[in-house]
């Protein structure tokens, strides 16, 4: 269902005194795409056959050895994915990048990295046909500039240091009709921007031959920029459009609001012996730009949002200790870690909350904090016939809002899962290497389903459907699991010949799990509120791949 091809090699080659010929100028070129939808026309089911999905991605780089002590790369990333249910509703994601790095050796002990990209992100929601069909647009852009100096002068000690700057542009909500026959009226709605300055240093040194130790601290400062309009309203009061008592405009390109943050981190790795290492660390972060997401649709909403006198930075002080050991010279590798994580101003949206198209966003958004929690066990078998991994994680994560008033505090002020909290994820990776020819492979995954908030029952006034919700996220969708298995031939592996190839058969989903991806409500007047599920790809899937390399 789908083809990736990359090729690499060398444009101009020059020579070194040291290494011999090498090459001077390289370039790579790859990219995949995926014809899946001339399969989904040859179901039978209405809905299937009139549903699509598919994508495509682009790679492209170019890299320039100009001296002995120095590189040039400009590279270029760009995708798209679309996934349309029937006629129902359809959603896609467009990325695009482009980076331009130099790596310069100053001195044999200082070395500089100089990079600059720039990234766009668009999402579209839309329905496809009949009179409400509309495409809604939202995404981000941002612009990056960064320097990066490592200096390894001074015995035992390695110290980075660096600066960098960021531009964000947030694209508005653009509403747009969708064919001939809709009746969609257009509208947009404008999102603020910013830009960040953050300045860092970090020195890991080497204490003696048990203990490693590193220290860092990083200023960030972040502007929220307009246009702008600052709506005021009343302390103690609940924020709608109705109390609003005042109101201040900014022009482009003026400062709304500044934030500044300091974020230590501190790293330590002790080695018990040849075989086993503990190791410990905290960090702390902030991120002043905010994605607000309602996943629980059938179409779901993703936005951004950047901080300003509405939605502080978001701040998080982490902190994890780790047990690792390796048995059997190697051949094995273990690991158990703890974690726990302390956030404040997380962004959550009220019940019933109106997110797109919103010129009064504030009066749907509330922040309070959260707090995550867990433990990773990892078990890897590097070398040998049979290999693999056996890899466990137990995690929480868990969100409080309180605010001045009922209206703006959620769950009766108590912990309730976020839309993150999938309690248990194990995973098994296993190979089998009958010879340097034939491979068996198997994986089975498991993760704990969502959490979602439902209609508990509804009520009708006036033949208006009014929907009484359970506890925020008390309920989830089904766990999700999956067993896989392939067998690959490969061919001329031994022999050196430029040309090699390889066969391999898989069974994606072996026993068909109907995995749920979204459950989601039609209310109809005759027959109540009917609950639906959608499963992606909720059958086996064979397919067969042909992998060649020259």
């Amino acid at each position: 269902v789908s083809s990736r091809l990359t090729l690499d090699g060398p444009i101009q080659t020059g020579k070194s005194r040291k290494a011999g010929n090498r090459a001077k100028t390289t370039f790579l070129l790859g990219g995949r795409i995926t014809y899946s939808d001339w399969i989904l026309k040859m179901f039978n089911d209405p809905d299937i056959k009139n549903s699509s999905g598919y994508f495509y991605d682009i790679n492209a780089k170019l890299s320039h050895r100009y001296s002995e002590k120095g590189i040039i790369s400009a590279s270029h990333y760009q995708s798209f994915d679309n996934v349309q249910f029937s006629d129902d509703y359809g959603f896609s994601w467009t990325n695009r990048a482009a980076s331009l790095i130099w790596n310069h050796m100053i001195t044999p002990d200082v070395s500089s990295t100089f990079s600059a990209s720039m990234g766009k992100n668009e999402n579209q929601s839309y329905e496809p046909t009949g009179l409400r069909a509309f495409t809604l647009t939202n995404g981000i852009s941002n612009f990056r500039m960064k320097e990066d100096i490592l200096i390894s002068s001074i015995k035992d000690h390695n110290i980075a240091t660096g600066i960098e700057y960021i531009n964000y542009e947030i694209a508005p909500d653009e509403l747009m009709p969708r064919g001939e026959q809709s009746s969609i009226i257009p509208a947009e709605v404008e999102k603020d921007d910013g830009h960040e300055l953050g300045i860092y240093v970090n020195d890991e040194f080497l204490l003696n031959h048990l203990f490693t130790l590193s220290f860092g601290l990083r200023f960030n400062a972040f502007q929220q920029l307009g246009p702008s309009t600052v709506h005021i309203y009343p302390d103690g009061e609940p924020k709608n459009p109705e109390n609003i008592i005042d109101s201040i405009s900014y022009g482009s390109g003026e400062s709304v609001q500044t934030f500044y943050n300091l974020m230590p981190r501190f790293s330590m790795k002790y080695s018990l012996n040849s075989n086993s290492s503990l190791k410990l660390s905290y960090n702390r972060t902030s991120q002043f730009i905010h994605l607000v997401s309602n996943s629980t649709a059938a179409l779901p909403v993703d936005f951004w949002l950047v901080s300003g006198p509405y939605y502080a930075p978001e701040t998080s002080n982490n902190f994890s200790i780790g047990y690792f050991r390796n048995f059997m010279q190697n051949i094995w590798e273990t690991s158990l870690e703890l974690y726990y994580r302390r956030l404040k101003n997380v962004i959550e949206y009220k019940d019933f909350a109106e997110l797109l198209l919103n010129e009064h966003l504030e009066t749907e958004l509330i922040s309070g904090e959260g707090q995550a929690y867990g433990a990773e066990l990892l078990i890897r078998r590097k070398k040998g016939r049979l290999n693999g991994l056996l890899a466990y994680t137990y995690s929480r994560s868990l969100v409080r809002i309180v605010g001045d008033n009922k209206t703006e505090t959620i769950n009766d002020g108590e912990w309730y899962p976020s839309r993150l909290d999938m309690p248990h994820n194990f995973n098994i990776v296993m190979n089998y290497n009958f010879n340097k020819s034939n491979v068996f492979s198997a994986n089975f995954t498991y993760r704990s389903g969502r959490p979602i908030t439902i209609p508990g029952s509804f009520y009708i006034v006036d033949d208006v459907f009014i929907p009484e919700v359970t506890g925020r996220n008390e309920l989830r969708i089904p766990p999700y699991h999956r067993l896989d298995i392939s067998y690959t031939l490969k061919r001329n592996v031994i022999k050196k010949k430029r040309y090699k190839d390889s066969f391999t058969f898989s069974i994606y989903n072996l026993y068909a799990r109907k995995n749920t991806y979204s459950i989601f409500y039609r209310k109809n007047i005759s027959r109540g509120t009917n609950a639906y599920r959608l499963s992606v790809l909720g059958t086996i899937f064979p397919s067969f791949t042909y992998n060649f390399e020259f």
